[in-house]
């Protein structure tokens, strides 16, 4: 079965695409001279999602993406992860932002679990603390 590894485990191809028949699908397209905006050779480009604060920029070789609500699975969190790639490097970085908001009365305590963030995990030995912990 696609997707699944030999001992049964999935992988990552199964997450890809919601159903296997979508695959099927996409796998069936004629090729096409379209390209996607942040491809080689395609012009300058800029796109935001407001929302869900997401930007991706390209300037000739250059290429910048940001996700100013990086793991802010929840709510604000003041952390965002900046993706940046050129033809002679790539850097990722983790950055501390302000944010400036307006308290609605609903507020989410990222639990200090240290090896699941989102699903309550076992306790490691000692004192170890989940960095992103409020």
């Amino acid at each position: 079965m696609e997707g699944v590894l030999g001992n049964g485990t999935p992988d990552a191809t199964l997450t890809l695409l919601g159903l296997p028949d979508e695959l099927v699908t996409v796998r069936a397209q004629p090729p096409s001279a379209v390209r996607l905006p942040m491809a080689d050779g395609q012009p300058d480009f800029a796109w935001a999602d407001e929302e869900d604060g997401v930007l991706a920029l390209k300037r000739g070789d250059e290429r910048i993406y940001v996700s100013l609500y990086w793991r802010a699975w929840f709510g604000v969190n003041r952390w965002a992860r900046v993706h940046c790639i050129t033809p002679r490097l790539e850097r990722l970085a983790t950055v501390r932002e302000e944010s400036e908001i307006v308290p609605s009365g609903k507020e989410y305590t990222l639990p200090d679990w240290v090896d699941k963030a989102l699903v309550k995990g076992f306790a490691p030995p000692g004192d170890i603390r989940q960095a992103f912990a409020s």
